[in-house]
């Protein structure tokens, strides 16, 4: 399996191991904190949902049930603003490391939410 290193000097796989699932959950909460700042950023009041931040904080639920402790999680939603950057990265084609560390976590993300109770809803 191919590893792949994601922005901020995390090593996450694309299938993430259980064991693992606690950390990538946090950072997918972050994932999503940083898609709602890029929304608020670029867009209008009334065009903004609170859909990401309520994907964000599921994960960060989903991320406290596995295990993980408030430094893990305050560590990971410390970096949204960043994972904001890479998003518009992404989207501006600006900057290709950014981009990939992006679509990395977002393979990751997209894989715990088909596996997380708490994801459900947004499946």
């Amino acid at each position: 399996m191919m590893r792949i290193i994601a922005l901020f000097g995390l090593l996450l796989c694309p299938t993430v191991t259980h064991a693992a699932e606690d950390v990538a959950a946090a950072e997918c909460g972050a994932l999503y904190r940083g898609h709602d700042l890029y929304e608020r950023a670029h867009f209008s009041p009334e065009d903004v949902s609170d859909g990401w931040s309520v994907m964000s904080n599921d994960f960060v639920a989903a991320a406290t049930r596995l295990g993980a402790d408030q430094k893990t999680i305050s560590d990971a939603l410390a970096r949204a603003p960043r994972w904001a950057e890479a998003i518009n990265a992404h989207i501006l084609g600006s900057d290709a490391k950014l981009s990939a560390a992006f679509e990395a976590q977002e393979q990751v993300c997209a894989n715990l939410i088909q596996r997380l109770p708490e994801m459900t809803p947004h499946r």
